[in-house]
């Protein structure tokens, strides 16, 4: 455990679409930002602005520019899902830990 006033660096990789195709995209996005951490808004609020401005438009637009080589893949994939991949290193009195969903 870091002691008081040590810095810390978490990294997260909450993953990437099945496929760059628009529903698979939607579904991500969908996921991803139906988080209240995410959008840190009142649910109504939320799902009003995912359901009538974000996923209506923006899955087509993201798929388009989503590089084929990123989908499925994962920033730690040797990192079994949902486990810390490492903890530790990085520069002296700064902790690391990598999250891969």
């Amino acid at each position: 455990m870091a002691s008081p006033g040590t810095s810390g660096l978490l990294l997260l990789s909450l993953g990437t679409p099945r496929s760059p195709a628009t529903g698979d995209v939607r579904d991500y996005l969908r996921e991803f930002l139906s988080d209240p951490y995410v959008l840190d808004m009142p649910g109504p609020v939320r799902w009003l602005l995912l359901n009538l401005v974000i996923l209506p438009f923006r899955p087509s637009r993201s798929a388009q520019r989503l590089p084929a080589d990123l989908v499925g893949t994962q920033f730690a994939p040797a990192c079994p899902q949902g486990r810390t991949a490492k903890e530790g290193g990085g520069a002296p009195g700064v902790g690391v830990a990598v999250y891969v969903k």
